[in-house]
């Protein structure tokens, strides 16, 4: 078995809630990209913020983006891609 140079880390931020069979963040060293999971409105903790409140859970989901993003030493200036997902929304519920 060679030593191989670790190519990829995977990191879940404390203060973000615990995944369950995923990470939160996995870094690919040589070239430097990352993979953010998919954030929804938990707090630390783990629960809803702002229940039927589109704009509060907005919120949260890009305080856990910012957080993810910081806790490998990135921000939002490093960000090429977003992906949205609204689950049961109406078109009165974004206005």
């Amino acid at each position: 078995m060679t030593n191989q140079p670790q190519t990829t880390r995977f990191v879940n931020p404390p203060s973000l809630p615990r995944p369950m069979g995923y990470s939160h963040i996995a870094e690919v060293l040589n070239g430097r990209t990352l993979y953010i999971s998919g954030q929804v409105a938990f707090d630390q903790s783990g629960n809803l913020v702002g229940p039927n409140d589109l704009r509060a859970q907005t919120h949260q989901v890009f305080t856990n983006l910012k957080v993810a993003l910081e806790a490998v030493g990135a921000d939002f200036n490093s960000v090429v891609k977003l992906t949205y997902y609204l689950l049961g929304g109406s078109p009165e519920f974004l206005k």
